[in-house]
């Protein structure tokens, strides 16, 4: 992906940013509808949720927000998650953008 190369490249991330930006399984963009503001989404399919991955997903969000100079939305798809998970999700993100 030439935007990660050429980050890596400025030292705007480093290569292990790289090589985990390559593992996001799918980005999205479009626009929100009330606002017409662009924004991405940055998915994350998992069969079982864990905390690793609501953290992996949020910082990969972050990066590409910094590189983009748009909003990243962090989601989530997974078909089984804890109840503890759940119970993050609604304290940690204002928004929640999990779907499970």
């Amino acid at each position: 992906m030439p935007l990660l190369e050429s980050a890596e490249d400025k030292n705007l991330i480093s290569k292990e940013q790289k090589l985990s930006m390559l593992q996001l399984d799918l980005l999205i963009s479009g626009e929100l509808k009330p606002t017409k503001k662009g924004v991405f989404l940055a998915v994350e399919v998992s069969y079982n949720l864990h905390e690793e991955d609501i953290e992996r997903s949020v910082e990969r969000a972050n990066i590409l927000a910094h590189l983009l100079k748009k909003e990243v939305i962090p989601v989530l798809v997974s078909v089984e998650v804890k109840r503890e998970i759940e119970i993050f999700n609604l304290l940690y993100f204002s928004k929640p953008s999990f779907i499970f």
